[in-house]
């Protein structure tokens, strides 16, 4: 994969939200791991692809259609707004955004480290010791995998 650009509610790089199984497997070849996983309700079905190399977890929903639903990445090369997002601390990623014109966040924190929650763009910062660790980001797909507008 070339394009490691973040785009939220877009998807990332090549992959564009709404990407079919398919075409994922066309385009980036077998997964190392896949996962059937338990749906968040009882209509729908997901699915964990795990590229290793790329330091990325595909998430795919649907039963009619099984489509890329989020992504989780631990990527140090990838980019947000142009910025190499893995390089940034909580306060510079808060900058980025901000600089981008997105303000609201949310913060959480527990024993696992702290996050960074940006609701309006589905996505989310993780930290440990300050560290950011995975950016995961995602749009919601209904059983016929069609991408559902909030």
């Amino acid at each position: 994969m070339k394009d490691l650009t973040i785009k939220p509610l877009e998807g990332y790089g090549e992959l564009p939200f709404g990407m079919s199984l398919d075409d994922v497997i066309k385009y980036l070849g077998k997964p190392d791991y896949q996962e059937e996983l338990l749906p968040l309700d009882d209509y729908n079905r997901l699915i964990s692809f795990d590229y290793e190399v790329l330091c990325m977890k595909i998430y795919l929903e649907g039963v009619t259609n099984t489509v890329i639903s989020s992504f989780s990445i631990c990527n140090e090369e990838a980019l947000l707004y142009g910025e190499k997002v893995f390089e940034l601390d909580k306060i510079g990623i808060k900058e980025l955004m901000r600089e981008n014109n997105i303000v609201e966040c949310c913060e959480e924190c527990d024993e696992n480290g702290d996050c960074l929650i940006y609701d309006d763009l589905r996505l989310d910062f993780y930290f440990e010791s300050g560290k950011l660790v995975e950016i995961v980001w995602g749009v919601s797909v209904d059983a016929q995998g069609n991408i559902e507008t909030v």
